[in-house]
């Protein structure tokens, strides 16, 4: 009897799972879609945008060139994407950094969201930085990465 219920469970689970997967964000953390800056992009130097399903990301961080230990203004635009809410997360692939994800606010530009934060000083001297921008959408989230280097000066 314990075995038919347990089975039971499994196939309820197993159809739940293929035929809601509009569910799938309830209990992953995975997004919907991935899109990564080139390596051309230097966000020391300006704005980098990439193309995702339906339209575009943009980020730009100022002042120029991004220093660690400074606030940074965090603007992010998007186009053909809508989003009901933009965070990004500032985290090392080098060693772990603390959490760092500022929710960015709406403006009054349509797809326009700006932010503050800084980033934490590093006993390494050059540390790689991911600024991963999420876009929350009806059915989940949609990720960009963008990487970019500082340099600890002190």
């Amino acid at each position: 009897m314990l075995l038919l219920i347990v089975a039971a469970a499994v196939l309820s689970g197993a159809i739940a799972y293929s035929v809601f997967p509009w569910l799938r964000h309830f209990y992953t953390d995975a997004p919907l879609w991935v899109a990564q800056a080139p390596d051309s992009c230097d966000l020391h130097q300006s704005s980098c945008r990439v193309t995702v399903p339906g339209g575009w990301v943009e980020l730009s961080l100022s002042p120029n060139p991004i220093e660690l230990l400074t606030p940074l203004s965090v603007q992010v635009t998007t186009s053909g994407v809508s989003s009901a809410g933009v965070q990004v997360d500032f985290s090392s692939p080098d060693m772990y950094m603390g959490y760092n994800r500022p929710t960015l606010q709406a403006t009054e530009n349509h797809g326009e969201y700006v932010g503050a934060t800084s980033l934490a000083i590093c006993i390494l001297e050059t540390m790689t930085w991911e600024a991963r921008v999420l876009l929350e959408q009806p059915d989940g989230v949609g990720a960009v990465s963008f990487f970019f280097t500082t340099t600890r000066r002190f």
